[in-house]
């Protein structure tokens, strides 16, 4: 990615985030946020910490196992490299705490940075499909029979079963999507087709762990993704018992789907706006008053913020560096192909 692309990316990111903020504010009185805030339940980031560092040693226990086909690394030796990762994304721009992650485990344990890039796309496609059955079971589970609901319900059923299609399509046959996006790689810009290429390659790598693994691991990877993500879920429950508020239990696993898919698109730094349009939007869905869903946003942001940016703080010490050139340097091997 050229400093051009950069930086109208970066762009891109700031205005969306704006936009969200705006979104987020337009129908809320700020002293009323303020005053709400002031009433939360402290002791409740307790169990929401508990629940996130469940989540996060989860999430170093299935990358070990996406990994063991070409390293068998234990999950503690992961987490210092995933958690610079996470904190990269809350203080970088354009997400390069994903490329942040993958560099500094290539770096420590001396592995090319192609193949663990593959294994973080293919637990991107775990992610999504399991996050897609967890609110196809909320939707359904929910008493609510708005139109609203009835739509959503109907679009994620939908989206769920063409991810689960495509998913073991992809696993069966691999190839079968190179062959189908080579037609549309030719039609590319010429700039463009070695980082499509890249990308390409990385994801046959990333699946062809599972061609290499029994049909018991991979239930044991789904298994692991969907308890990762009913902690999330849980956490942002915890987040709206906070200010007591006596909504739908079925309302958090909705603004999980509304956070992941906020977050992936380009955002200011740290997810400003993004967040908290995603609790305003999804607790209005069970009229939740606009002061007290932002109020729940911002709860839900700051524990996660300091908590993950901290952990990554932390294990930073062991590379003896700091974000910021570990960035660089993450850039410049990606730029290089390596």
């Amino acid at each position: 990615m050229g400093r051009t692309s950069k930086r109208i990316t970066v762009v891109v990111g700031l205005l969306v985030g704006a936009l969200f903020l705006w979104l987020a504010l337009r129908n809320v009185q700020l002293s009323a946020v303020a005053s709400s805030l002031r009433t939360a339940n402290l002791w409740l980031a307790i169990p929401f910490l508990l629940a996130l560092a469940v989540f996060y040693w989860l999430k170093a226990v299935r990358w070990s196992i996406l990994l063991r086909p070409t390293r068998d690394i234990p999950a503690r030796e992961l987490v210092p490299a995933m958690m610079i990762g996470f904190a990269g994304n809350n203080v970088l721009p354009v997400r390069l705490g994903e490329l942040l992650r993958v560099f500094a485990l290539g770096k420590e344990q001396d592995i090319s940075i192609s193949t663990v890039f593959g294994t973080v796309v293919l637990e991107r496609v775990f992610d999504v499909v399991t996050l897609l059955l967890l609110l196809t079971a909320a939707l359904y589970a929910s008493p609510s029979t708005s139109t609203e609901f009835e739509a959503a319900r109907t679009f994620i059923l939908i989206a769920a079963i063409l991810a689960i299609s495509a998913a073991y399509a992809i696993a069966a046959s691999p190839a079968w999507l190179i062959s189908l996006l080579k037609p549309i790689h030719r039609l590319l810009p010429t700039r463009l087709r070695p980082l499509i290429s890249q990308r390409l390659t990385q994801l046959r790598q990333g699946f062809a762990v599972l061609t290499r693994s029994s049909g018991h691991v991979i239930i044991l990877i789904f298994i692991n993704s969907i308890i990762q993500w009913a902690l999330l879920a849980f956490a942002i429950h915890m987040s709206i018992m906070a200010f007591d508020v006596g909504s739908d239990p079925t309302a958090a696993v909705l603004i999980l789907g509304l956070l992941v898919a906020g977050i992936s698109l380009p955002s200011a730094p740290a997810f400003v706006g993004t967040i908290e349009y995603c609790f305003v939007l999804g607790l209005g869905l069970f009229g939740v008053n606009p002061d007290i869903a932002l109020s729940v946003g911002i709860y839900y942001h700051a524990i996660t913020f300091v908590g993950v940016t901290l952990s990554g703080a932390y294990f930073l010490r062991r590379f003896n560096s700091s974000l910021g050139k570990m960035a660089k340097a993450a850039s410049a091997v990606r730029d290089a192909g390596t």
